[in-house]
């Protein structure tokens, strides 16, 4: 419901305005690389608008026309290749971004195209089998083998690579979780509405939040105040993995950020709940923390992703009852998670 929260429309373009911005884009494109654009094939569609482009010499680069403002962070996304640079992972680059409304409303930008075969592909499976049967699921070994060298790349804050949201601890980021579910929605959001601006308007019980974040100042004890950020993926599902010359490469970093490494294992279990997966990841890579601080982490996480799901609730609604329904079934999600132990190995 667009009175409770107010957005920034999402930009969807019709065909005829899609094939002008391509046509200005294209040309810009050609100033830069010095090179004839060929063709540009749109893709399945994500959050984003996405083109493959040709070039005459037989380049191919990845254009992502942003939909939303702010999704991804431009910034953000330099900064991690850069990071990535410098531990030899060259083949991210960005080769022309444009943040501003010049030529689209969000901006756009291309980067260099990675070749190979998608998961499905090579494995030859479905993305459901690879999520559900524990016999499709060495992906995970590839993703825990990646990430073992980009966890390498230390930071020295919890939060956003722009530095929107920046907390010193590990402990301290779990304790603003409301700072930092307002600002995980890029600019998409017009006037910044925090979840207690959202108890104001009705949508959850002011007492239920305060206990949530009385039961997450319980779990954390000071062993998080000393956890270490890294760069963080975010994103680790089949969906993106690309296999080049039977090597694995990630692609899409645009969830990337700076936290405890328990984060991406976190999000992914929040989308496909198996432990075997857990367990595969976890025997692949090399770690220090306790079981026990992993569970808590993963339940944290899960509690902010529910949370962020409140905003969603109210968003796609139609009535107040929906969004009542909807927040109530959160709510118990949320309460599982503060009780229940998840990573049950």
């Amino acid at each position: 419901m667009s009175d409770l929260i107010k957005l920034n429309k999402a930009f969807k373009p019709n065909d005829n305005q899609v094939n002008e911005l391509l046509n200005e884009i294209t040309t810009r494109f050609e100033s830069i690389i010095s090179e004839t654009v060929v063709t540009i094939t749109r893709l399945s569609e994500g959050q984003n608008l996405n083109f493959l482009i040709n070039s005459k010499q037989s380049k191919k680069y990845f254009l992502k026309i942003i939909s939303n403002k702010g999704y991804p962070n431009i910034k953000s996304l330099t900064k991690c290749y850069q990071l990535l640079k410098n531990i030899g992972m060259t083949y991210y680059k960005i080769i022309d971004s444009d943040s501003s409304d010049t030529i689209t409303p969000y901006g756009f930008l291309i980067q260099s195209w990675i070749e190979g075969k998608t998961a499905e592909e090579y494995f030859q499976t479905s993305f459901e089998d690879m999520c559900k049967k524990p016999d499709k699921q060495d992906w995970i070994v590839h993703y825990a083998q990646i990430l073992k060298k980009i966890h390498k790349i230390d930071l020295n804050y919890f939060g956003d690579l722009d530095h929107k949201v920046k907390f010193g601890s590990l402990r301290d980021y779990y304790l603003n979780l409301d700072i930092v579910v307002s600002n995980s929605f890029g600019e998409a959001i017009i006037e910044n509405t925090s979840l207690w601006n959202l108890c104001k308007k009705g949508i959850i019980a002011k007492e239920f939040l305060s206990d949530v974040f009385k039961e997450i100042e319980n779990l954390t004890t000071d062993l998080f105040i000393n956890k270490k950020p890294v760069l963080i993926y975010g994103d680790m599902l089949p969906t993106n993995l690309i296999y080049s010359q039977n090597k694995p490469k990630l692609i899409d970093w645009d969830e990337t950020k700076s936290n405890w490494w328990v984060y991406e294992l976190a999000r992914t279990l929040y989308y496909i709940d198996s432990m075997d997966l857990a367990e595969k990841f976890l025997n692949h890579y090399s770690f220090s923390d306790s079981h026990k601080e992993i569970d808590i982490g993963i339940r944290i996480e899960h509690i902010k992703q529910d949370l962020r799901q409140i905003y969603f609730a109210v968003i796609n609604s139609k009535s107040s009852s929906e969004i009542t329904q909807k927040v109530n079934k959160i709510v118990k999600r949320i309460e599982q998670s503060i009780s229940n132990i998840k990573l049950k190995l």
